[in-house]
């Protein structure tokens, strides 16, 4: 009886391990796309309608932040802070 367990286990983890390793053609070959088909909807072709409101100044900027670790990263700021502030909209 162990024999067959351990048997059924094993062929299980063959079969589990084979079916992940099964790979196919993933890259990217844009070869084969075609942008005729590509078909543009109403909403793509009209322009928006601008409201009014209330301005919002939102200044976009490459620096280099340091965390707690000492480790230095490239992260984009928002005026100046990242995350950057808040900005709330009503529909």
């Amino acid at each position: 009886m162990k024999r067959f367990v351990l048997a059924v286990i094993t062929v299980s983890v063959i079969f589990l391990i084979a079916a992940c390793s099964v790979t196919t053609n993933t890259t990217n070959d844009h070869k084969n796309m075609n942008d005729k088909k590509t078909l543009q909807t109403e909403t793509a072709t009209t322009p928006l309608k601008v409201e009014k409101g209330p301005e919002v100044t939102l200044i976009a900027k490459e620096e280099k932040q340091k965390l707690s670790n000492g480790v230095v990263v490239p992260v984009w700021t928002f005026n100046g802070s990242s995350p950057g502030p808040e900005i709330r909209v009503k529909r």
